[in-house]
């Protein structure tokens, strides 16, 4: 693709981005937990205690932003949120929703890009939520936080609050993303949306969020030309319901699905030299099969793709991006969310009823190519298919102080 056509196509998108978002944003920017005071400033409420605050009245330190802030800051994803807070880092590389994990404090517990040592809560189930397209707001709440939220939080906690359904008015929003990035082929596509239904005026409504996006590969098998993409899909809807104004029941339901068939490393070693295994059909060979080798040398200083394909590398393959792989692997994962989430205001007198329950089923696997290439020596294709998965169901119950100002 030239300069011109890419830049062309840039323009396109964004000019698209910015007349969808336009119809988007205003119903997105309505942050529930922000308010106003009599100077003008944003007031902004958290529930990082199990109840509504105001942020500047809760004694721990947190870093939170809005739905307001997310989209003039046009945050994609949490991990956009966890490059400005202080003290935070994000490393390691994830798929889909599972990123890198937030570390806080430098409190890592091992010498590990994903020591487990923050936990992630969303609408309140353990359950970690990467995307904020359609998001209330995130929390951030540094330092242990075991007492409140469990194992896995000695670093601290976050919290994902989504956009619940809104019970008096219909509202529809989509945006749209492009993005290119150097030496990845091709640009990345996601389109966003959502749409939120009063099925009761006042006491029933519908919504539902979902996004759909492709991106390239960026490392090529020179072998085969093989540059391969990931492929991410995402549905959430929440139904509530709302008999009286005291009283507020959330069936909700999540579906996420990550594919991916691109190579994640490079090989940049210098061997030598190299051999070809000749294989030549004999039945009276123990497997079949006589075995020649042929041991040509590397050209001087060449990396592993250059020297095994002859330096007839295929397409147009950056020495820095390339592998040279007998077989191409893949890789699997999807989630699926049931949850429910109740609240009552006075069960009893001065007494507030609240239940976050889950049923999670994980399914991740995809197709082993390493033991062609580390086992075999590349001489054959063998591979090894996994599947695997997990179930987890969570609950949460709690009675509490109604009052607001209550310990």
């Amino acid at each position: 693709m030239s300069q011109k056509d890419l830049m062309s196509k840039l323009l396109m998108g964004t000019v698209a981005y910015g007349a969808i978002s336009a119809v988007a944003l205003p119903a997105v920017a309505q942050d529930a937990a922000a308010d106003t005071d009599d100077n003008g400033f944003e007031e902004i409420y958290v529930t990082a205690r199990k109840k509504q605050e105001l942020v500047t009245e809760v004694p721990m330190n947190i870093a939170t932003v809005g739905a307001v802030e997310i989209a003039k800051r046009n945050l994609v994803n949490k991990e956009d949120f966890f490059r400005s807070i202080a003290g935070a880092a994000a490393p390691g590389i994830g798929d889909g929703m599972n990123r890198g994990q937030l570390i806080l404090r430098g409190l890592v517990g091992a010498n590990d890009a994903t020591p487990n040592t923050t936990s992630t809560f969303t609408d309140g189930i353990p359950f970690n939520f990467g995307d904020l397209y359609d998001v209330e707001r995130v929390e951030v709440l540094r330092g242990p936080q075991g007492t409140l939220y469990g194992s896995n939080a000695i670093g601290g906690t976050v919290r994902v609050i989504t956009n619940k359904p809104n019970l008096d008015e219909t509202e529809i929003g989509a945006s749209v993303l492009f993005k290119h990035e150097h030496n990845r082929p091709g640009i990345e596509t996601r389109g966003y949306g959502y749409v939120n239904m009063p099925i009761v005026e006042g006491q029933l409504a519908l919504r539902v969020t979902g996004s759909s996006g492709t991106k390239s590969g960026k490392i090529r098998n020179v072998r085969d030309n093989h540059i391969g993409s990931e492929d991410e899909r995402f549905l959430r809807a929440q139904l509530l319901w709302s008999p009286e104004e005291s009283t507020r029941i959330n069936l909700g339901f999540v579906h996420h699905r990550f594919y991916r068939d691109d190579h994640q490393e490079v090989d940049v070693q210098t061997p030598s030299s190299y051999y070809n295994a000749i294989l030549t059909a004999n039945a009276d060979a123990p497997y079949g099969y006589d075995v020649a080798f042929d041991f040509p040398e590397c050209p001087s200083g060449a990396d592993r793709p250059t020297c095994l394909s002859m330096g007839n590398t295929t397409g147009d393959a950056h020495p820095e991006f390339s592998v040279w792989q007998l077989m191409n692997g893949n890789n699997f994962r999807q989630t699926n969310v049931f949850q429910l989430n109740v609240e009552k205001d006075n069960i009893i007198d001065g007494v507030a009823f609240v239940y976050a329950g889950s049923i999670q089923d994980h399914d991740r696997g995809g197709l082993q190519t390493g033991w062609s290439q580390l086992d075999a020596n590349a001489m054959f294709r063998t591979w090894i298919i996994d599947t695997d998965g997990s179930s987890r169901s969570t609950h949460e119950m709690r009675l509490q102080s109604a009052a607001v100002e209550s310990p």
